[in-house]
């Protein structure tokens, strides 16, 4: 039996450990960042080759998953998608081996395998492995507590939603979407509360912040890009379930089942959010597992996402480079673009026309604005606008929260005008 002081070592010597590795900036060579991009740019500058290789093994092994998981003829969604993860394949090599002419090889592969797929395959792995000081020792359910008061009025949600909340965020919106599917069929979520968590909190995960900032050249503002986007996120949501289509969603439970009401502690919530975090301390599985499972899981979600990025990125730069698609779709955010006196706001508004097929390539598009208002702007909607067909879409869908494809369109739509118009008075304010 461990006792209270191990388990306060626990919690400070372990949360700390992932503050410092996600939090604070450390200079090499010259150049100032977190230690978890630091050890990833260090490996695609030095062994350039080998991180190559490592990512087309991704995804070549991330299109042969679905008929090892004989998921792949699941639904319809799941064959259009396994379709994707082989053209993914052929894109990957065609890049790799610049089998394809000048001009698509300039304005697709130069700028995919350098900015998204490299720094993708290298940075979820390692950074879900280290995710683990987050997840494991405390900090994360101490903070979780702390905001449940908050959570009925903000979200209308109840206050076991807030530790999911939080972790969809800082985690991976997979996990988040499972353990919301699983608590509403417990009868723990109403189908309304279960479709504002998966709607509202499943981001991309923290490790992709990191490629956010490394590929809009905000790692010099790492604190404010991390802080506003998980802030801007969560105001987004408050004010997207307050909107249809998430406003209509029926209280019922999953089946009919009876809603599990939550007991409410009394006390000082100081004191629960303390005790929470040492139980977890307390809890902290065995290091080695933990960091195996983490990278486990890390590397089977960018096994799912790398060759979709691939396809959807390459097919998405075709059309932005070769046609006027975008150009088109981007006039519906142009108006607010130019209302929030954005620089580039044409690029901006582009960009959030690309962010519901693929946010990372939206990313790309941006990364050439001249202004860092531009790119701030750009950074936070990719991260913060959910709803995307490389990610959280086909997780949704198959689940049973029943939130159906034109309503999670809405949604999106909502989304990026709330984060646009909020982002854009954080980066004329601080950059």
């Amino acid at each position: 039996m461990e006792s209270k002081y191990q388990n306060i070592l626990k919690f400070f010597i372990g949360s700390g450990a992932g503050l410092i590795l996600f939090f604070v900036p450390v200079t090499v060579n010259g150049r100032s960042s977190i230690l978890i991009d630091q050890l990833v740019t260090s490996i695609s500058t030095n062994l350039p080759t080998a991180a190559l290789a490592v990512s087309l093994a991704i995804i070549i092994a991330g299109a042969i998953l679905p008929f090892i998981n004989k998921t792949w003829n699941r639904s319809a969604m799941d064959v259009i998608f396994t379709l994707l993860k082989f053209i993914g394949v052929l894109c990957a090599v065609a890049g790799a081996f610049s089998l394809c002419s000048e001009a698509v090889n300039t304005a697709v592969f130069e700028m995919l395998f350098p900015k998204v797929i490299i720094p993708g395959a290298l940075t979820v792995p390692i950074g879900c492995l280290l995710l683990t000081f987050i997840t494991d020792y405390g900090i994360l359910d101490f903070f979780g507590v702390l905001v449940r008061p908050i959570m009925r009025p903000l979200w209308k949600l109840p206050g076991r939603a807030a530790i999911i909340a939080v972790a969809s965020f800082i985690g991976s919106f997979s996990v988040g979407i499972v353990a919301t599917d699983n608590l509403y069929r417990e009868g723990k979520f109403t189908h309304k509360e279960a479709a504002i968590l998966v709607t509202g909190f499943a981001t991309v995960s923290m490790p992709f912040l990191v490629i956010a900032a490394n590929l809009l050249g905000l790692m010099p503002h790492w604190g404010l890009f991390f802080w506003s986007a998980l802030i801007i996120t969560f105001l987004t949501t408050a004010i997207t379930v307050r909107l249809w289509p998430l406003c209509k969603v029926p209280e019922t439970c999953w089946e009919n089942a009876e809603y599990v009401e939550e007991a409410h502690e009394k006390g000082s919530l100081l004191k629960q959010a303390w005790q929470a975090g040492l139980i977890q301390a307390q809890n902290a599985p065995n290091l080695f597992a933990s960091l195996w499972g983490n990278f486990k899981g890390g590397m089977i979600a960018i096994m799912n996402l790398l060759p979709l990025m691939m396809s959807l990125g390459t097919i998405t730069l075709l059309l932005v480079n070769f046609t006027d698609v975008f150009d088109y779709i981007a006039w519906l955010f142009y108006p607010l673009t130019k209302l929030t006196m954005i620089p580039d706001e044409m690029a901006v508004a582009q960009a959030a026309a690309i962010t519901v097929a693929e946010p990372v390539t939206s990313m790309v598009v941006a990364s050439s604005a001249a202004s860092i208002v531009s790119r701030f702007v750009v950074g936070v909607l990719a991260i913060g606008e959910i709803v995307f067909f490389t990610g959280t879409i086909p997780c949704i869908l198959p689940s049973n929260i029943d939130v159906s494809l034109g309503k999670l369109f809405i949604i999106w739509i909502e989304r990026v005008v709330c984060i646009v118009a909020l982002a854009s008075i954080v980066g004329h304010l601080f950059l």
